[in-house]
């Protein structure tokens, strides 16, 4: 019920059924609230008995945070629903809580969707849950080092954990005062961008600055001593010394949180507008390497599962792969908040001794079909005269369509099959353009209205990924399943796929293969055959600041608008004839 709320259904063992986010349903980017729509859309996709209902945060619910979670339900327009602000007075005024608020909470998702009334409610701690989605994730089900990163959650900003035997043993929590996931979001908002949303925005960003002061000052405030972390507060020296300097370049001192005076602090030493991500990237690469490292040498464990949303920061993940004595590094696919769902079943099953030793999930396609109302859209448009229809009736004739589209340098919109759950487009709500001509960058991101400073992502098939991008022969490589993390483009290759190539020579590729995802790889296969490279520009599938679409009218509308040419509706091509292109 935090940023990205979601719900999930499993099994008594813990195999993932589904999974979906509730902003792919209402549409409300990080949808932050009880996720009423997640919960129905599951519920209609099962008739299974709902045995426990696991929150996956929150288990320190303070009365306060329970009004405004269930405040945007009252329709007052100074409280939209997906957000999480303030009350208002008369809400307060007539609505005061006294004892626990989760009953009031139990209560009210037993009214609304009665299959729970006889379900058992267990709550789980935030950090927990991250630890339950980096279980999940582990290449191996035991002798792995457990670690928890982002903002905070229920007081904390992190956890680390050893998986032995059957033993999961706490290692080390972290304070939300100490949070390096904070200091990231305080650089994001100094930028003018949204917390919790746009933090990869940096990370792309921090690639065009250079080390400058604005490292050490970072770098004084966080100490870590024997794996464990402090960031430290200006002192009264150093605060005078911030508002002066800050004084001094015209810019408004911000004295609130010590993570925005830190900042404040750091900016004032430089005036290159990338140097302050460059900083912030530097030092929470470093932090973290210097956490995980003391800790895989303390527990002499070398398999490592990641959890969080610091760990959506696909650069730091791959130099935690790149760290000496590591064999293994998992990242679990929806790093973030919306993965606790899932996680939190996972930690539970643990402790009870009820989760399967047997892979949780195949793939991240977990999204309940919405195939009766995809029909309804289809027949909608199959009778109007805006919309040129084609049905493909082959395997291969969906592959050289689409080939044929991308060599005119066309975008096409995949909506096939289920939805990815999380934050990555994974070849079934996936926008494809043609990586050869760097121009493409712009001009997608134009139409799309994105303003991006990272390039888009590659996806590549199984058999040429080692061709084009530079791994370690022995490192794991279901990190690239997923796109949860960067590795280095061959420099012979740069020039061929400009599309996908980052600043610093690096990209965050997909491996897809027959099994993983046979559309995607068959498309790749063909667009190789006509032009001799096996690789693909991989968008989400949305307009910016909307969630990946999830419905085929959402795909539609983006095809309306002129966003995209082209949609692939299963074996369906649809474009649209009054597009503004």
């Amino acid at each position: 019920m935090s940023h990205d709320a979601s719900a999930a259904l499993t099994t008594n063992d813990g195999s993932v059924l589904f999974a979906i986010g509730e902003e792919r349903i209402s549409r409300k980017k990080n949808h932050v609230g009880i996720p009423f729509l997640a919960i129905e859309t599951i519920l209609k996709a099962s008739s299974e008995e709902i045995e426990k209902v696991i929150f996956g945060t929150q288990s320190t619910l303070r009365v306060d945070d329970y009004l405004r979670l269930v405040v945007p339900m009252q329709n007052n327009p100074s409280n939209p629903i997906g957000k999480y602000l303030q009350t208002y007075p008369s809400f307060l005024k007539s609505n005061s809580i006294s004892d626990n608020p989760k009953i009031h909470l139990e209560k009210l998702l037993k009214e609304a969707f009665p299959r729970l009334s006889l379900a058992q409610f267990i709550w789980v701690n935030h950090h927990d849950s991250h630890l339950g989605c980096a279980l999940g994730a582990a290449k191996f089900k035991s002798n792995t080092l457990l670690v928890s990163l982002d903002g905070d959650g229920d007081g904390e900003s992190g956890a680390i954990a050893t998986f032995k035997g059957n033993s999961l043993i706490s290692e080390c929590r972290f304070s939300q005062l100490d949070s390096l996931g904070h200091l990231y979001s305080a650089v994001t908002e100094r930028y003018n961008f949204q917390a919790s949303k746009h933090e990869g925005k940096i990370t792309g960003l921090a690639a065009f600055g250079k080390h400058s002061s604005a490292v050490e000052v970072l770098s004084n405030h966080i100490e870590i001593n024997e794996g464990k972390l402090t960031i430290k507060a200006l002192d009264s020296l150093k605060m005078k010394f911030a508002k002066k300097s800050m004084s001094l370049l015209g810019l408004d001192f911000n004295s609130g949180s010590k993570f925005h005076q830190i900042v404040s602090l750091a900016e004032s030493q430089t005036n290159d507008y990338p140097d302050l991500a460059f900083a912030v990237q530097e030092v929470l690469e470093n932090s973290v390497l210097e956490i995980i490292s003391y800790w895989r040498e303390a527990t002499q464990i070398k398999s490592i599962a990641l959890a969080g949303g610091v760990f959506a920061n696909v650069k730091l993940n791959q130099k935690v792969s790149e760290l000496a004595e590591i064999e293994s590094v998992r990242v679990f696919p929806n790093m973030g908040d919306g993965g606790v769902a899932l996680g939190s079943i996972w930690f539970h099953l643990f402790e009870i001794n009820n989760l399967t030793f047997k892979p949780l999930y195949q793939d991240m396609y977990l999204a309940p079909p919405s195939k009766q109302e995809d029909e309804i859209s289809l027949h909608a448009i199959q009778n109007s005269s805006e919309y040129e229809i084609e049905v493909l009736d082959s395997k291969e004739g969906i592959s050289t369509a689409v080939t044929q589209i991308l060599i005119l340098n066309k975008t096409i919109g995949i909506h096939s099959g289920n939805m990815e759950f999380g934050p990555r487009a994974l070849g079934n709500r996936t926008l494809l353009v043609n990586p050869m001509y760097s121009e493409n960058l712009t001009m997608v991101n134009s139409r799309l209205k994105r303003t991006e400073f990272m390039p888009f992502a590659p996806v590549v098939t199984m058999e040429h990924f080692s061709e084009f991008f530079i791994v370690d022969e022995e490192i794991d490589i279901d990190p690239f399943r997923y796109m949860t993390m960067t590795c280095p483009v061959r420099i012979d290759k740069r020039e061929l796929i400009p599309g996908v190539v980052h600043v610093d020579g690096t990209a965050r590729p997909q491996i897809v293969s027959a099994e993983s995802n046979p559309l995607i790889y068959a498309i790749l296969l063909s667009f190789y055959a006509a032009t001799g490279i096996p690789v693909l520009v991989n968008t989400s599938l949305n307009i910016h600041e909307e969630p990946i679409n999830y419905k085929l009218r959402d795909s539609l509308r983006a095809l309306k608008s002129g966003a995209i040419d082209y949609v692939l509706f299963e074996n369906i091509l649809i474009s649209y004839k009054g597009a503004l292109l």
